[in-house]
């Protein structure tokens, strides 16, 4: 996998499709704003009420909120991943992504939900190992001294920080799964073993074609910075400038990441072909 290919292959998608990407995208904007605006209301530090007074329909509803815009951050972006994919011939389009979004979004949401499982128990267990130094700490250096004490908290403080990097590192590694589930229709455990295999053996590879864009969005967001505040340091206008660099490049984002799955996809398929002699 060449990194910089990646790029310039999704750069041309993204060009060739610009309209229509910030369009979706526009879209998905507007309806996480709507959602997370409804869902600030229901939050106890914006309604004035104490948390331990939030009934359980407030509850549900913020739980539905936010599962509702999972969902439809999930589709839109297959839809978007979708029209950016193939090459259409100038036919109307946007209909048949929109379809086929449709058919892939549940495999997709299995496997990145099964993906932030896999997250939340692994930061969770860390973090009780975290906590619990602390508080065998606490309790150590009143009766057995400093130094065992030091010694715990060194062990669990350890601990933490060694789970923490592998779930980040395999996270990275899975980090294919819904893709490989929408597209290849697998199980979510078995679209997750399939990006980790994939990945293996490219992940810096990866890690590049990914970090071209966030350089790019950077180096493009300072530029525009530097550039609008010899003219104007209006609050309104610079706080526009993040809103729209992500309008634009959210999709080329999304484009490089896919393009990267079908990468390393043909890549794994190739070493798994037999060998002619």
């Amino acid at each position: 996998m060449k990194p910089l290919q990646v790029c310039r292959e999704a750069l041309k998608a993204w060009k060739e499709n610009l309209i229509p990407l910030v369009a979706l995208n526009g879209v998905m904007m507007v309806l996480q704003a709507g959602l997370k605006t409804y869902m600030n209301t229901l939050m106890p530090a914006q309604s004035g009420t104490a948390a331990s007074d939030v009934s359980a329909v407030t509850i549900v509803a913020f739980g539905l909120c936010a599962l509702v815009l999972v969902c439809v951050n999930s589709f839109l972006t297959l839809a978007l991943i979708n029209y950016a994919r193939e090459p259409r011939h100038g036919r109307p389009y946007l209909f048949s992504a929109l379809k086929d979004a449709g058919a892939r979004v549940v495999p997709f949401l299995k496997s990145l939900f099964l993906l932030w499982a896999f997250i939340l128990v692994g930061m969770s267990v860390a973090a009780l190992f975290l906590g619990g130094g602390k508080i065998a700490y606490a309790s150590l250096i009143k009766s057995s001294g400093s130094n065992i004490a030091l010694s715990v908290l060194l062990a669990t403080s350890t601990v933490f920080v060694v789970l923490t990097i592998s779930v980040i590192w395999y996270s990275f590694f899975f980090s294919l799964g819904p893709l490989v589930a929408a597209y290849e229709h697998l199980p979510a455990i078995a679209s997750l073993r399939a990006s980790r295999d994939r990945v293996r053996g490219n992940a810096l590879r990866y890690v590049v074609a990914i970090a071209v864009v966030g350089f790019l969005y950077f180096v493009i967001g300072f530029g525009l910075y530097g550039a609008i505040t010899r003219f104007t340091h209006d609050k309104l206008i610079l706080d526009m400038i993040d809103p729209l660099l992500l309008l634009v490049f959210s999709p080329l984002g999304l484009v490089v990441w896919y393009m990267s799955y079908k990468k390393l996809t043909g890549i794994r398929k190739n070493d798994s072909s037999p060998k002619r002699s």
